[in-house]
């Protein structure tokens, strides 16, 4: 037997499997407290790596400390001036969607679609534009998706005609009073 064969590998104190054993399998005592040592491995592990995450926002947090307390006020007047516009640019954004969604809804409407919203979420919003607080192309794309998916159209429905009791054919009715029709019958 050579010096290869004859390592031990230790994993556990209770447990040694040798290379001369190459077939040799752990008894489900020894899988277990394999299992529950891998457990503690993995929650310390964890723990470990929580800490770590912690540190490193306070180290951060600290770093962006250290680095407004070096700038100007100059340096700090443009940060903030960048940060607004930034903002600024975000806002106008949304109010941009938000005014070309309830635009392209009102018009969806307008055009007789059978749910506005169903038309918004189909239409291709990337040749729209908003101007000014104006949309451009709403209705000229919301045409061409009712005529590309007609489905989308609310469909009239047609109601029957309003029947008379005295006239359940549904013909002209003859509304003539009761006064009327006992002269015209020669009773009065």
């Amino acid at each position: 037997m050579t010096e290869k064969e004859q390592v031990v590998e230790k994993q556990d104190p209770a447990v040694e499997i040798t290379a001369e054993q190459p077939g040799a399998e752990l008894s489900e005592m020894d899988t277990k407290s394999e299992l529950e040592r891998t457990r503690r491995a993995l929650a310390k592990a964890n723990q470990e790596a929580a800490e770590r995450r912690v540190k490193l926002a306070e180290y951060e947090a600290a770093e962006q400390k250290r680095r407004e307390a070096e700038m100007t006020e100059l340096e700090k007047a443009r940060s903030a001036a960048e940060k607004a516009e930034a903002e600024r640019q975000a806002a106008l954004q949304q109010a941009s969607a938000m005014v070309l969604r309830s635009t392209i809804v009102a018009q969806a409407a307008a055009l007789g679609f059978a749910d506005p919203e169903d038309a918004y979420k189909m239409l291709d919003t990337s040749d729209l534009s908003v101007e000014d607080g104006e949309t451009q192309g709403v209705e000229d794309a919301l045409k061409s998706l009712a005529e590309n998916k007609p489905y989308l159209l609310r469909v009239e429905k047609k109601t029957p005609p309003q029947l008379h009791p005295a006239n359940p054919g549904g013909g002209n009715a003859n509304t003539e009073s009761d006064n009327e029709r006992r002269r015209r019958l020669g009773l009065a």
